[in-house]
């Protein structure tokens, strides 16, 4: 076919797609304009080739699954194009079941699907690529892609597979030398930690060899004192076995000795001197016996009639005492009576009026409450005063808050807003302002689902009253100001057009489960409700909080889409039948209403506002007036609490005088029975009689054992016995101090005895532990092998214990600051090892890092020549384009001094005089300056490496008029040049577009029947004449 190049699409058909039951476009190979309203299935045709061409859901932004995609009530859905390839049609044909599963056929063959993307990836059909593809709901993908990320997407598009796998390749290779000089500086580090540890380990083994020296010369010095010892314990032995026999012979001439003075002790004790001393002994220890009892009875008498001598004074003390309690009682008495007869009673005084104190009282009670409930009121009114100011002052914040987020958004709108304010008076009639920044929501809860169906575009335009005005206003805006903003004239809701039947009745609307419609829940001038009721149909989308049954919806009304329980619902009805596709989207917050507050509310406050004021003027001057008639009755009640306060103070005297009276006699009463207790004096009388008779009876009994004692005394017997006592005492002593020598003398010498014993059984003992001694220190000493340099070695030591313990004591000392780690020569042997391991791997390392660098120098050189030229190539076309536009722009290629992975490449624009060259962002542009940037990139790639073809959907929404016919020129200009196949979906035709013969105008609509859509086709036709 005539123009068609390798790639290029020819036709398509649509079976059971979608919204299309069936349906067949035939395509030109340049520039393909297709044009319809909303819900014509112009995106349908979008969709259904990125499917036929290997996409999936994902690329296209739309759905989870392909069996989304299959036509309400049907099973299977199929898209077939025809494509030309290598001169010729060829069919690809892609079936979709409902349960999501993909048949592929070409020429009517079955593929497999690696084998079908396969195919298509032969004539370079990328469709996940956004420069090939781009439809509406990527454009903000688009413009916020990475610039690394759209190097990488660029290289797809024009198809540099190559510079792809080089630009992989570098990736790797600077992975890989990342990876290697981070091993290389690990290495590097744990060699030098090696290093120190060596040295340290060193000097640790130096110190171990030291220690084993200075170990082994005090090992040698400890079997020196060995030797040393065993001759010493020798020697000893000797002299022990020595002594031990002299120390017998001494204990047998001591025991001879012994036997000798027990003879003579003997011998004195049998005596007829000492026998007859012990007889009179005997006698004398009886008589003692009897006198010794009768004289401690006599001291116990004697020490009796002491105690009574003691009782008899304190009776006399306590008469006395009794004597002077009595006159001092007496005189208290007298005391006591004399002031009682002192104190005067005066009469009762006159009370106060109790009555009218009551009375009064009373009232002041009463109006305190009044005062305290005014009070209340008024401080109730106040506070809800204050909410109410600070509600009124919240609403013109939130007017200023609205300002400063229009400022935000738009900044040329915000700058017209307050142009138009200053300027009012240049209009003949009024110009309202955008429904930005007047617009409210009646009830905040519902303002997620109002949000939702205000767009930029519904809430920005001016709405100018006069034809007249809106034309002077347009004109200054954008010919003077050069401000981008939207214009609208008044929608007139006169007679002739009349407001529309409403599409569902308010009792269908509650049985369906809805609240209202959207315009119920917004609040604003009757301009802006008319423009949102024509252009957004407000009064037709039905609006709950709560979920409802969208078939049900369906089946009874007309509606086409709502907003139900936190969705947004889309009903698209098919035009061949009942049959209905449903779309269900979240609703998302903007937070453009989250402090609302309706003008209903407003004036609501302002009149509450007034009420309460007026209330508390009221309140004050009932205030005044109850505060008044307190102050007259508290002066009188003050008064009388006075005279009260008098009458209670002479009572209460009263009452203390008379209390006097009565404390004073009670102490009469006490004091008189005190006095009549004391003048009774039988107790003491009877303690007296006591001790008479206890006198006397001791006297008797005294008596009794003094004759006793005489008689004792005077026994003949006890008289005779004493005599011939003493006339023996002299010779019984004399005796007895030879005896006693004796036994002294044999005490000395069994301990004598004892000692030598007790001396010879240790010196047993030393010799037992010697001979022990002596024999393990000849079984230590017989395994020490002495050789000549042994001997040498014991002859250069001290020959003493003490010089010896010495030398040992300074080598321990020494060896206790050495404190080194046992296991160092092991860790010196084991580091040494790592050492020689550690320095061949840098060796190896080293080497690749080297020819890494050599390598990816090499690919890096051939990257960068490669992509600059592409980029130059590109930059060329796309300043071309950008000019003819009305601005600047430029692709810049940034990699110095950067890995690949951070190679980046940005788009930067310029569209005014006045601004520099900026990087393509979301934040930076608006949505047509957007658009416009995003076709003339993907025409400047087209320049460099043409696709097969490329399509965009819908981006123009953004674009005013002004940029939408500019990019609508280029693109019939470049279409004349017959390059690439573009195609282009849009929902609207600006007017004023010019067309070529090489271009092709395709136009949907969506009815069941032709006439229901005779005007739009009309208007169309205008747009296109």
């Amino acid at each position: 076919m005539p123009g068609f190049k390798d790639g290029n699409i020819v036709s398509m058909e649509l079976e059971n797609f979608q919204t299309f039951k069936k349906m067949s476009l035939g395509f030109c190979s340049s520039f393909n304009f297709i044009a319809g309203p909303n819900g014509s299935g112009k995106s349908s045709i979008a969709n259904a080739m990125v499917l036929v061409f290997g996409g999936t859901p994902k690329v296209i932004g739309r759905g989870k699954t392909v069996g989304e995609y299959v036509r309400f009530g049907e099973r299977e859905a199929k898209i077939e194009v025809v494509v030309w390839i290598k001169g010729k049609e060829t069919r690809l044909c892609r079936c979709i079941s409902k349960d999501s599963q993909s048949k592929y056929f070409v020429d009517g063959k079955s593929y497999k699907k690696t084998e079908y993307e396969e195919f298509v990836g032969r004539f370079k059909k990328n469709i996940g690529n956004l420069c090939q593809f781009l439809p509406q709901e990527k454009v903000s993908e688009f413009t916020r892609l990475p610039p690394e990320n759209l190097l990488v997407e660029v290289l797809l598009a024009v198809g540099e597979e190559e510079v792809l796998e080089y630009l992989k390749e570098l990736e790797d290779l600077e992975a890989e030398r990342d990876r290697l000089v981070e091993t290389l500086e690990s290495c590097t580090r744990k060699k030098e930690c090696i290093e120190r540890a060596i040295e340290v380990l060193g000097r640790d083994v130096e110190k171990v060899c030291e220690e084993g020296r200075k170990r082994e010369r005090i090992r040698v010095m400890r079997e020196k004192q060995e030797w040393i010892h065993y001759k010493h314990h020798t020697d000893e032995y000797v002299a022990i076995k020595k002594a031990v026999g002299l120390l017998r012979k001494q204990i047998e001439v001591k025991n001879k000795e012994v036997l000798k003075i027990e003879d003579k002790i003997i011998e004195l004790k049998s005596s007829e001197t000492c026998k007859e001393m012990d007889g009179l002994w005997s006698i004398l220890r009886e008589h003692d016996t009897n006198l010794v009892k009768v004289v401690e009875e006599l001291r116990d008498i004697h020490q009796e009639t002491e105690m009574l001598g003691v009782d008899e004074e304190s009776l006399k003390n306590k008469r006395e005492k009794r004597m002077t309690n009595l006159e001092r009682l007496k005189k208290e008495i007298l005391d006591l009576q004399d002031e009682v007869s002192k104190v005067e009673i005066p009469p009762q005084p006159r009370g106060p009026d109790e009555a009218r104190i009551e009375v009064l009282e009373e009232k002041m009670s009463g109006l305190m409450r009044a005062r305290g409930k005014i009070q209340h009121e008024s401080s109730e009114l106040k506070r809800l005063v204050d909410d109410l100011s600070l509600k009124r002052k919240k609403f013109h914040e939130m007017d200023e808050m609205r300002l400063q987020m229009l400022r935000k958004y738009h900044p040329d709108t915000h700058r017209a807003v307050c142009w138009l304010r200053e300027n009012k008076h240049r209009f003949k009639d009024e110009i309202v302002e955008p429904p930005f920044v007047q617009l409210r929501v009646k009830d905040a809860k519902y303002a997620l689902e109002v949000e939702n169906f205000l767009g930029f575009q519904s809430l920005s335009p001016f709405i100018c009253k006069s034809s007249e005005d809106f034309e002077t206003f347009v004109r200054i805006m954008k010919d003077e100001k050069k401000w981008m903003i939207n214009a609208i004239e008044a929608i007139k809701m006169d007679g002739k057009m009349g407001i529309k039947e409403e599409a569902i009745s308010r009792e269908m609307l509650k049985e369906l489960g809805f609240e209202g419609v959207l315009s119920n829940f917004i609040e604003c001038r009757d301009e802006v409700m008319n423009y949102l009721v024509v252009a957004g149909h407000f009064d037709s989308i039905p609006v709950s909080k709560g979920s409802v049954d969208e078939s049900l919806v369906f089946r009874k009304t007309n509606i086409k889409r709502m907003a139900a329980g936190g969705r947004y619902i889309e009903i698209k009805k098919s035009k061949y039948g009942s049959e209905h596709v449903i779309i269900y989207n979240p609703l998302k917050s903007r937070n453009l209403f989250s402090q609302n507050l309706s003008l209903q509310e407003l004036g609501e406050i302002e009149d509450d506002l007034a009420k309460k004021n007026s209330t508390r003027r009221e309140n004050e001057e009932k205030l005044k007036k109850v505060l008044k008639d307190c102050e007259v009755v508290d002066k009188e009640l003050q008064e009388l609490y006075r005279e009260r306060s008098l009458h209670n103070s002479q009572v209460m005297d009263i009452k203390r005088r008379e209390a006097r009276i009565q404390i004073l006699k009670g102490s009469m009463d006490r004091k008189k029975l005190e006095l009549e207790m004391l003048e009774d004096t039988k107790d003491l009388d009877e303690e007296e009689r006591r001790i008479y008779e206890a006198r006397r009876k001791l006297e008797d009994t005294w008596k009794d054992k003094c004759d006793e004692l005489d008689r004792h005394l005077s026994d003949s017997r006890y008289f005779d016995a004493f005599c011939n006592a003493v006339r023996l005492f002299r010779e019984v002593m004399n005796v007895n101090k030879n005896i006693e020598f004796l036994e002294e003398s044999k005490k000395v010498m069994e301990e004598t005895i004892r000692k030598l014993d007790e001396e010879a059984a240790e010196k047993k003992k030393e010799g037992s532990i010697l001979k022990r001694k002596i024999e393990e220190g000849r079984m230590r000493l017989e395994k020490i092998e002495k050789t000549e340099e042994y001997d040498k070695i014991l002859a250069q030591l001290p020959d003493t214990i003490d010089e010896l313990d010495d030398e040992i004591i300074k080598e321990r000392a020494q060896l206790k600051l050495y404190n080194v780690d046992r296991g160092a020569v092991e860790q010196f042997e084991v580091r040494e090892q790592d050492l020689r391991s550690l320095n061949k791997d840098i060796s190896r390392h080293s080497e690749g890092l080297e020819n890494i660098k050599k390598k990816g120098s090499d690919v890096k050189n051939v990257l960068i020549e490669r992509i600059e030229k592409m980029v130059c190539s590109i930059d060329k076309q796309f300043r071309s384009l950008f000019r003819r536009a009305g601005g600047d722009g430029s692709v810049v290629f940034i990699n110095d001094g950067l890995d690949a992975c951070k190679w980046r490449l940005s788009i930067m624009v310029k569209f005014r005089d006045s601004d520099g060259l900026e990087v393509l962002n979301s934040h930076r542009q608006s949505g047509g300056e957007r658009s416009v940037s995003i076709i003339l990139f993907l025409l400047a790639i087209q320049s460099y490496r043409p696709s097969p073809f490329r399509l965009v959907d819908e981006i123009n929404q953004g674009m005013d008029r002004h940029n939408e016919k500019l990019v609508h020129d280029i693109l019939v200009a470049l279409s004349k040049e017959g390059n690439e196949q573009f195609f282009m979906i849009t929902p609207k035709i600006a007017p004023g577009l010019s067309y070529s013969q090489n271009m092709k105008v395709i136009i949907l609509y969506s009815s069941q029947s032709c006439a229901g859509q005779e005007g739009f086709v009309k208007y169309k036709l205008r747009m296109l004449a």
